[in-house]
């Protein structure tokens, strides 16, 4: 890279230009390719649990518009897929509702066949459009290329992390390390599955967890205490 394409990569005002655009854009992208919850459930209903099987479930899963992953599950019992989702978010408290915009939507579900039945675990990931903008301004994602496909392995990385319950707790807030040097910033809440989708929740409340993402934090847009634990350093050894 020469001289004018750091100057162009790293000036802020350049990134604030073009944050808006490049978070539109991937919108617009993801809004091409809209998966259907519902086939991938019907696709899954009927497989069979040995190796061969889950291979071939997995590779006609990774075909599908939409999918941004496809692979089996680590302990090889099952498959695990990535499903991306451009929707109209509402947000409710005490069953009303408070406002709605658009994001990207992220599914994460485990497919595990058994002798009965098959079984469907899920947790979700959304991104609003402000959170994707203040990505770009804020961390060094390339100006030059989609932004989609790096929102894409951000979701698939923080599926995973939400899965294994890894976010880190301050004040309220719940942020996930990034992929890029920054966290996310958002809360847990709970997301209703959509009608028709094939699955029956058996939660109490008929609800998965949803990290509604709000922002993106550099470190220097971060509290002190989440940079810490960003850090690895709740106990603030570093300040000693």
């Amino acid at each position: 890279m020469d001289l004018s394409q750091t100057v162009f990569a790293y000036s802020p005002s350049i990134r604030a230009s073009l944050k808006r655009g490049l978070a539109r854009a991937a919108f617009t992208q993801a809004a091409a390719a809209d998966p259907d919850l519902a086939s991938v459930v019907a696709a899954t209903r009927a497989m069979h649990p040995n190796r061969k099987a889950l291979e071939r479930s997995q590779a006609r899963l990774s075909r599908l518009s939409g999918v941004v992953k496809a692979a089996i599950a680590a302990d090889g019992g099952g498959v695990v897929v990535v499903l991306r989702n451009r929707r109209e978010v509402v947000t409710q408290a005490q069953s009303v509702e408070v406002f709605s915009e658009p994001s990207l939507f992220y599914t994460r579900l485990v497919i595990r066949p058994g002798k009965q039945a098959t079984s469907y675990a899920l947790v979700q990931v959304s991104f609003c459009l402000h959170a994707l903008e203040r990505c770009v301004e804020r961390s060094d994602v390339a100006l030059d290329r989609p932004l989609l496909p790096v929102i894409d392995a951000e979701a698939v990385r923080l599926l995973r992390r939400l899965w294994q319950n890894k976010g880190i707790v301050d004040d309220g807030d719940t942020f996930f390390g990034a992929l890029k040097q920054g966290v996310w910033a958002g809360s847990i809440d709970r997301c209703a599955l959509e009608d028709g989708c094939g699955l029956a929740c058996l939660t109490p409340d008929g609800a998965v967890p949803l990290y509604s993402i709000r922002t993106f934090l550099s470190p220097e847009e971060m509290r002190p205490t989440v940079w810490l634990k960003w850090k690895d350093d709740p106990a603030c050894c570093i300040l000693n």
